[in-house]
């Protein structure tokens, strides 16, 4: 086989999979970042993989001159660069993007990373000892996921900055080393078992080999810088646009003159100034690598333009991305064939442009009839299962620590009263401490309520029903850290949220003491009371008595001093106004609350509300209605218009319509939703409900959304719009939701368009 190892590329899985597949993930939750983003990154790893075929069986030689003979170079070498910056870019979208998880999150990610790591080295070792003529890469990218590890929490501009070191320091080690200064390492090499077997030792692996980390890190760190930025923004697609080309100019058309102006470094690495200054493919120097990590900017932003932009692009185009979609499996593939024809069955070998269409076609067929049936490709089903030991991942209990209440904190008051039904609490747990996102304020988007000086987050948390005795404590926990690592400061309660009432507080109280106490002066936490929550004439409406006293009990749940926001949830036609804004008056002049605000409140009830508030001296804060794509109510009431006003903010509840505005049901009613356990919601799912929800499920895909991601940025379309309220029943579907801040706008045909499905 003529396929020599000093000249041939090799590229890997570049992370295996971009993301978590399905069967790892609930079904309703996606990934945050945009569909484009996954597809175009398939793309792009699906040309790198052609590359390689490219470069292991088709002619070198075969372009003549000119532009001819340089297309005929371009993969060589390339394509594994763009392979290894692809490794960077999954590895941190796999640890979150530009959030990247933390906590229990975080270390599930760092073990799957280091499981997948092990597999790769082994892999690849087993490739290398079939003794083929491809120099494989899979040994060198186990090893570039654990070097990753340490550095996966990185902003992109200190990642950027990292891979100029490698790409400059890194490389010019490698040739220094190279040229005949690795006579320390002869003891190393005599104890690597990884020698003994016959592959690449350590040293090889990390410092001379053919693809040493030393070097290509740079790849990787590129890679990971990109992952954290935001692909959806228009201004990054135009900075990485530039750099790219930028890059490969300056690496691939540097080398000469630089060459001509630095003689006197011949003597001191070995050889000519080339050695050092050269940009060819495989030469491993500064100018290589640098152009490399242009060009592979180049194609990385290109694909995902192309089909974030053009959804018709998408589909004639998924054959194609299905093979970057399971490059590990047509990777392996390929060499196992190539080592089965040639050096098994010793048939005569040449290269010719017609073997690299058969291994093009047949990794495109494979590819697009497997993924018709299958979620994963058949070695990335392996290397899931394999990384499910990342569940296991919890901190043990230090000798002599007691065992604690499940997240640490003794049972709090509950303030329900005897003759309502109780369930009992969840088991304990050991605690860890919370160690939030130092970068959690930078991609949220804070919005002043009205006139105030508070300012809310875009997307806040809501505790209604995911919060009570009826779910798992861990799962409560990585929601509420997550949503703060992303931003997330407000905290939504209300007095009966649970199931049963007065859990979700009771629950959330525990959580505050035992992960964000020591961050008080970082949340906002409200509550509210107006609707049925003890038995009797007293608890339940809008009466001074009821407020005031459900106040005092929400506070000892929650083991809190005082809350920022008190509403009275929904108005009392039997309790005269008067009587239920003097309560909130008087909570505030008490310390109990910081500010107020009202809940389901008309338009002509809120004005009413604020001015009696006014007289009284203390402002409306905010309004909390019902709003989204299918319940515009506020919209024909004006209701926006009179709290700008008073001078008031907007926070909207139910803005994904129970769930309705998600990709749940795309397929009808699923079983276990909202809709197939409430009869009440299963009446509103007819025919024309699913003819909407379907409707407007294809703009979103058009914007490079989920349905969900849409319907939250919709309600936040309008700049009066202070916060959306979300639930979240997983982290995963936390961070989806989130997403929809990476894309707010909408132009006029969108909105037409949305117009035209939803409901007045």
């Amino acid at each position: 086989m003529d396929v020599d190892r000093s000249t041939s590329p090799e590229g890997s899985n570049a992370g295996l999979e971009l993301v978590e597949g399905p069967a790892e993930s609930p079904p309703a939750a996606r990934d945050p970042e945009p569909i484009g983003r996954i597809v175009g990154i398939d793309l792009a790893r699906a040309l790198a993989v052609f590359g390689m075929y490219f470069a292991h069986v088709a002619p070198r030689d075969g372009g003549g001159e000119g532009f001819a003979a340089w297309l005929m170079e371009l993969p060589h070498g390339r394509s594994s660069a763009l392979f290894a910056t692809l490794a960077g870019v999954s590895l941190v979208l796999l640890a979150g993007g530009k959030r990247p998880k933390t906590g229990r999150e975080g270390r599930r990610v760092a073990v799957k990373i280091a499981v997948r790591a092990v597999i790769l080295l082994v892999l690849g070792s087993l490739l290398t000892a079939l003794d083929t003529s491809v120099a494989v890469i899979l040994a060198y990218y186990g090893l570039y996921f654990l070097l990753a590890l340490p550095f996966m929490r990185l902003r992109a501009r200190t990642l950027a900055v990292l891979a100029g070191v490698c790409a400059i320091g890194g490389s010019a080690l490698r040739l220094w080393l190279q040229a005949g200064h690795m006579d320390w390492a002869e003891p190393w090499y005599e104890r690597d078992p990884l020698v003994a077997w016959g592959v690449d030792g350590v040293l090889a692996l990390l410092l001379v080999g053919f693809y040493p980390a030393v070097a290509w890190m740079a790849y990787v760190f590129a890679g990971m810088a990109i992952g954290r930025l935001d692909l959806a923004s228009k201004a990054n697609r135009i900075r990485l646009a530039v750099i790219g080309p930028a890059l490969a100019l300056i690496g691939y058309c540097g080398s000469w003159p630089a060459s001509k102006l630095i003689q006197a470094g011949a003597d001191i690495w070995g050889g000519t100034p080339t050695a050092l200054l050269g940009a060819s493919p495989h030469s491993g120097t500064p100018f290589e690598l640098v152009g490399n990590i242009g060009i592979a900017v180049a194609v990385i932003v290109a694909a995902v333009v192309l089909l974030a932009r053009f959804r018709r692009l998408r589909w004639l185009l998924t054959p194609v991305t299905a093979v970057g979609a399971m490059s590990l499996t047509v990777y392996v593939g390929h060499i196992v064939v190539l080592w089965f024809m040639f050096d098994r069955r010793e048939l005569p070998y040449e290269s010719s442009w017609t073997l690299w269409g058969y291994f093009v076609a047949g990794a495109v067929v494979f590819a697009f009839v497997w993924s018709r049936f299958f979620k994963r490709g058949p070695l990335e089903y392996g290397m899931a299962a394999a990384t499910g030991l990342a569940g296991l991942v919890e901190r043990p209990r230090t000798a002599g620590e007691q065992p604690k209440d499940r997240i640490g904190l003794p049972r709090p008051w509950t303030g329900v009263t005897p003759n309502q039904r109780r369930i009992p609490l969840q088991k304990r747990a050991t605690r860890t401490v919370l160690n939030p996102a130092e970068d959690r304020y930078d991609s949220m988007q804070y919005r002043r309520s009205g006139r105030s000086g508070l300012k809310l987050p875009a997307i806040s948390l809501g505790l209604w029903q995911n919060f009570g005795r009826n779910r798992p404590m861990e799962t409560q926990r990585a929601i509420l850290r997550r949503a703060f690592d992303l931003g997330v400061t407000h905290f939504d309660l209300a007095n009966n949220y649970g199931p049963p009432y007065g859990s979700a507080e009771e629950n959330f109280g525990r959580h505050f003491e035992a992960d964000f106490r020591p961050f008080r002066d970082e949340l906002v936490i409200s509550s509210k009371a107006g609707y049925d929550m003890w038995p009797g004439p007293y608890g339940d409406h809008g009466s001074r008595k009821y407020l005031i006293a459900s106040l005092d009990q929400s506070l000892k749940r929650m083991g809190l001093d005082y809350v920022d926001i008190f509403y009275h949830h929904r108005p009392d036609p039997d309790t005269p106004l008067e009587e239920t804004m003097g309560a909130l008056d008087h909570i505030v002049r008490s310390g109990k609350a910081l500010y107020v605000g009202v809940s389901n409140y008309t338009s002509e009830q809120v004005s009413r509300a604020a001015e009696i508030l006014a007289d009284l001296g203390t402002p409306l804060l905010i309004d909390q209605p019902r709003y989204s794509m299918f319940d515009r109510r506020i919209e024909r009431d004006g209701l926006l218009d009179a709290l700008e006003e008073v001078g008031a903010g907007c926070i909207v509840f139910s803005p994904l319509e129970q769930g309705l505005l998600t990709d749940r049901y795309l397929k009808g009613i699923p079983e276990g939703s909202r809709a197939d356990t409430y009869e009440w919601m299963k009446n509103q799912v007819d025919e024309t409900a699913l003819a909407r929800i379907k409707g407007l499920s294809a703009i979103a895909a058009d914007r490079g959304q989920s349905l969900a991601q849409m319907a939250l940025a919709w309600a936040l379309r309008d700049e009066r719009m202070t916060s959306v309220i979300i639930g979240a029943s997983s982290v995963a579907q936390l961070e989806n939701n989130v997403g929809a801040l990476d894309r707010p706008d909408f132009d006029d045909s969108e909105l037409a368009a949305i117009d035209e499905f939803a409901i007045g």
